[in-house]
């Protein structure tokens, strides 16, 4: 092969290492071999195959060189972006527990408080109706005993009249005109006032006992609306306690969805941070080999670089 085809083939050489910057890495990988047929001088065809061979792989190189600052950006970039998110979600996991917990302590401190005011009440109500029973109790016995001692009372007012207006009906009733003798008048009155003052002593008793009756009864009325007041204000309270209850089971019920759609979003959040790690130690295998291949693009480029220096040595002699 004539010298000067040789020069001309090493320009085109030359020359398609400027053009071959714009291929992939790929391409100058694949013809990175051609460096080693460039050494050879048999043919023409072995010539021009070396020409191809420096093209491409200086086209690799300089493919390379831009490939690996941008995957450096991207790494850092992702490795940013990485602790970014551990950063937020360990915050948002500190947050979620502090307001969580915050939110139940200040809930459960106001139901504890509201439930011990209420049961205070209801035992209070409780009591009030034992001593309602007790004196309604009380009163029961005292108006019966009265309901008897005043039949009782009748039953000898009125045997007593009865004993009294008997005689007097078997008496014969004798009209004359003489004048009573005084001791008659005296036995008369002196019968008779005995059964008066008892007459009265017994009606004003009477009327003692009805009075304390209808008082009794009165007081018995009033307890009887005390007590189905207090009744009522029980079922009330009762009422509320329950409807407390089940707005606290409720209150439980939407926290504990709350709670679960939390979880639910973190577990979304770490099954996304799982796959940014997996893209993550996807790029950096991706990298290495780069890298791996860029060591050995470069290496290859030196072997060509040293042939190209032998040739020129060789020229120069």
């Amino acid at each position: 092969m004539p010298y000067g085809a040789f020069k001309q083939t090493v320009k085109l050489g030359q020359y398609g290492s400027a053009v071959g910057c714009s291929y992939g890495v790929g391409a100058g990988f694949g013809f990175g071999g051609g460096a080693g047929y460039g050494g050879g001088f048999a043919t023409d065809g072995s010539a021009v195959g070396g020409g191809y061979g420096g093209g491409y792989s200086g086209g690799a190189g300089g493919q390379m060189s831009i490939s690996t600052v941008n995957k450096k950006e991207t790494m850092q970039n992702l490795n940013d972006h990485h602790h970014s998110n551990q950063r937020k979600r360990s915050n948002f996991i500190t947050m979620r527990q502090w307001l969580a917990a915050d939110d139940f302590k200040q809930k459960y401190v106001n139901e504890h408080v509201l439930r011990v005011a209420v049961e205070a009440d209801i035992n209070g109500l409780h009591r009030v109706k034992d001593d309602l029973t007790m004196s309604k109790s009380d009163l029961q016995s005292q108006l019966d005993g009265l309901t008897e001692e005043l039949a009782f009372l009748k039953k000898n007012h009125d045997d007593e009249v009865k004993a009294i207006k008997a005689p007097e009906a078997d008496k014969v009733s004798v009209e004359m005109n003489a004048v009573p003798a005084n001791d008659l008048n005296d036995m008369r009155d002196r019968y008779e006032e005995p059964e008066t003052s008892r007459s009265a002593d017994l009606k004003k008793k009477i009327d003692q006992r009805q009075t304390t009756i209808v008082e009794s009864n009165t007081e018995v009325t009033t307890l009887k609306c005390t007590l189905q007041a207090l009744q009522i204000e029980l079922q009330s309270q009762l009422a509320q306690k329950k409807s407390l209850e089940m707005l606290l089971a409720e209150t439980e019920g939407k926290f504990c969805m709350k709670l679960s759609h939390i979880q639910e979003t973190i577990a979304s959040l770490e099954e996304s941070l799982a796959q940014l790690r997996a893209d993550s130690e996807r790029q950096k295998d991706e990298y290495q080999q780069l890298l791996d291949m860029k060591t050995k693009l470069e290496k290859e480029i030196k072997i060509y670089q040293s042939l190209m220096d032998k040739l020129d040595k060789q020229d120069d002699s």
